[in-house]
């Protein structure tokens, strides 16, 4: 369409709206100059290229993998290869190995490496991951000495675009020492569950956005520090999905960090996150204390 054409198509509505003999015609020329512009709108387009999409939270996936040792590491790389959709991103954090052996290992899998010098705690490992994802919306946090199924990281993503969750996790089969599925209790339909007990694993997808409002994990907390961040999201409103198919393999195994723990730094970091959700998590407890004596007192008021 020429540009004399496009005027004249214009000139007809117009003439009939200014010098139009009755509402009726004025209002059909209202109506035809409604469908020119339409149409220019459609040539606009044309000429401009595809619309873009919105972007939305949910766009890019990062995987962020955890390790200090090449223990179990080429099987848990070589599942994450296998996946049925690839993430966006993804960063391998060498927590302190003091060797090339999982620097070379990552490289076999075109995976880049985070090397600390030192070991630090996995709360500031963790954060050093996060930060590296920094053009990801989602971030799955993923243990070296575990696996995932080859469509972990596709029901994962499809569950959180689906259900609008904040973070996403699910059960697990367990392997090595154990045997058996793990983290399938009842779903997370409010926050009581998570102030009582952790049923929410390590092995997680969330937002990086929600990451960043509660400050990352806390470097003071060195143990349980998945549950001290769960609970400064659940503080937050976040939306917990549960996905009930066993879609990775949770490792127990006598050199784990939780098998060879030190008491001191557990005890520590129970008080820390006792502090921390104080009003969160002991209130409910406080309440059902006092409701459970009170039930205690009118049974005793019958007999």
């Amino acid at each position: 369409m020429t540009l004399r054409s496009l005027i004249r198509s214009f000139l007809g509505p117009i003439r009939l709206l200014v010098m139009g003999p009755s509402k009726g015609a004025r209002a059909s020329s209202i109506f035809l100059l409604g469908r020119r512009l339409g149409r220019l709108r459609g040539l606009r387009r044309l000429t401009k290229g595809p619309r873009r999409r919105r972007p939305s939270e949910y766009d890019r996936l990062g995987l962020m993998i955890l390790t200090h040792t090449t223990d179990y590491l080429d099987e848990c790389l070589n599942s994450v290869a296998n996946q049925t959709v690839a993430p966006s991103a993804v960063v391998l954090v060498d927590n302190g190995s003091g060797t090339d052996a999982v620097h070379d290992l990552a490289g076999k899998y075109a995976i880049p490496t985070i090397r600390l010098d030192a070991a630090a705690s996995p709360s500031v490992a963790r954060n050093i991951g996060c930060s590296a994802l920094a053009d990801c919306d989602l971030i799955v946090s993923l243990d070296g000495d575990d696996l995932i199924e080859p469509g972990f990281l596709e029901v994962y993503w499809s569950t959180a675009r689906q259900r609008q969750a904040d973070v996403v996790f699910g059960a697990a089969t367990l392997i090595g020492s154990q045997s058996g599925l793990a983290f399938t209790g009842e779903n997370l339909a409010s926050t009581t569950d998570l102030r009582r007990k952790n049923y929410v694993p390590a092995n997680a997808l969330f937002k990086r956005s929600l990451w960043q409002q509660v400050g990352g994990f806390d470097p003071s907390v060195v143990y349980y520090e998945d549950w001290d961040f769960w609970l400064s999201l659940s503080k937050r409103g976040a939306v917990f999905e549960r996905v009930d198919e066993p879609l990775w393999r949770y490792r127990r195994h006598e050199s784990s960090r939780m098998a060879t723990a030190d008491m001191d730094d557990e005890i520590q970091s129970k008080q820390i996150i006792r502090q921390k959700h104080r009003r969160h998590i002991f209130g409910v407890l406080r309440w059902r204390r006092l409701l459970w004596k009170v039930e205690s007192i009118r049974g005793r008021a019958r007999n």
